[in-house]
């Protein structure tokens, strides 16, 4: 009897062996092939779009692609953007939240950085703690939105 257990566990180990070999290969294969490209290097500056709410990280260098989020679920989570109010020292007065920050980022009367408009109508932001806390709210909203669901 223990001649066969003794067999039956050396066959269970190669087993195990064989198959945690296998799936390391094929994890190692398939992370070369279809890993995304992830980005290191810190951004330059956010950019705003008021066409489309897009907020995002940007880079001098046109080769790396801005990480970006919308801003429009600012319009289902007013009491998230209190914090967005009290980093620029103002309120959003527009009815629709959204078009309201995208305004008060953008021509607010308390701006701590220069805004440039650029030539596909969006907009650069310095990096800033108005910028910053923005793009942090935003962030949370998301978990928020994503917590709902």
């Amino acid at each position: 009897m223990k001649k066969i257990t003794a067999v039956g566990s050396l066959f269970n180990s190669r087993v195990f062996l064989s198959g945690a070999v296998l799936a390391t290969t094929l994890l190692i294969a398939g992370c070369g092939i279809s890993a995304p490209k992830i980005n290191l290097d810190t951004f330059n500056y956010y950019t705003i779009n008021p066409n489309t709410g897009d907020f995002c990280k940007a880079y001098d260098n046109k080769d790396l692609t801005s990480q970006c989020q919308s801003i429009i679920p600012v319009n289902f989570f007013s009491r998230e953007t209190d914090i967005i109010e009290n980093a620029y020292r103002q309120e959003i007065t527009d009815q629709n939240r959204a078009r309201g920050l995208i305004s008060m980022m953008t021509r607010g009367e308390n701006l701590d950085y220069q805004v440039t408009a650029l030539e596909n109508g969006s907009y650069r932001l310095e990096i800033n703690q108005q910028t910053d806390t923005a793009w942090k709210v935003l962030e949370r909203i998301k978990k928020l939105t994503y917590l709902k669901k």
